[in-house]
């Protein structure tokens, strides 16, 4: 109910208080009158407790979603970052020594999965965590994130902010190797159903510290589904072509 046909209510109800007084019916106009004052609160209170507290598959910001579930899948293709050096020196059968040297990027591509939760916390703002894993070409990732967005828009549009840490592989001279660090993004998102990311992830394992910075596009709710259905068949393709070849 309106707060215009809550005054409305508490008038029509003072009308019929005075009329019973005017009649001598006192205890019905005391009646009246304290359920005059009562009713309209009441009926405020009743409205604001009837407003629904909903959980979302996809983001949107209050009133629509008071809590939203977020299912994403990424890219995130390197775009620059440490690299190390690889330097092997042998001797040829006619004992002429030989130098063999190549480079390679601490820290790869990556193809990531985020799965969490995110809260309203107003109508412009909205945090929450997430469970991120990963594989590459020098191994995978897993990570806890905390997430914050900015609602920019009604229709969903935001600004997406990540950090936390994260397990991931560095390379080293005796082989990719288990290291420990940060990650972080922002992102701009459309509705939950893709954003363009950019991320910076940091390890470090015995004194030697990797970096990369990543350029990505990520899929959301439905979308990400569909993308992880497809990786998945291609997956399944890959192995049925390995198979076959007995490789």
């Amino acid at each position: 109910m309106s707060a215009g046909s809550c005054i409305a209510t508490r008038l029509e109800f003072a009308f019929a208080a005075a009329t019973f007084c005017a009649r001598g019916y006192r205890p019905a106009a005391l009646a009246l009158t304290v359920f005059a004052l009562l009713t309209p609160t009441h009926l405020q209170a009743q409205d604001t407790t009837a407003a629904k507290h909903t959980l979302c598959y996809r983001g949107h910001p209050m009133p629509t979603c008071d809590r939203f579930v977020l299912t994403e899948i990424g890219y995130y293709q390197r775009a620059a970052g440490s690299r190390q050096t690889f330097i092997s020196t042998y001797t040829e059968r006619d004992g002429a020594p030989h130098t063999l040297s190549y480079s390679a990027d601490d820290i790869g591509s990556q193809l990531s999965w985020e799965l969490g939760m995110m809260a309203n916390r107003g109508p412009r703002t909205a945090v929450g965590g997430t469970l991120l894993i990963g594989v590459g070409n020098s191994g995978a990732d897993v990570g806890l994130k905390a997430r914050y967005r900015r609602w920019l828009a009604a229709d969903g549009t935001a600004l997406d902010v990540g950090a936390g840490v994260v397990g991931g592989i560095l390379d080293d001279r005796s082989g990719n190797q288990q290291a420990f660090g940060v990650t972080g993004d922002v992102a701009l998102n459309a509705s939950d159903f893709g954003a363009i990311v950019l991320r910076v992830d940091i390890l470090r394992r015995g004194g030697r510290t990797g970096s990369a910075i990543f350029g990505g596009v990520r899929l959301g709710s439905k979308p990400a589904l569909v993308g992880t259905g497809l990786v998945a068949v291609g997956f399944a393709l890959l192995l049925s072509a390995l198979a076959d070849s007995n490789y």
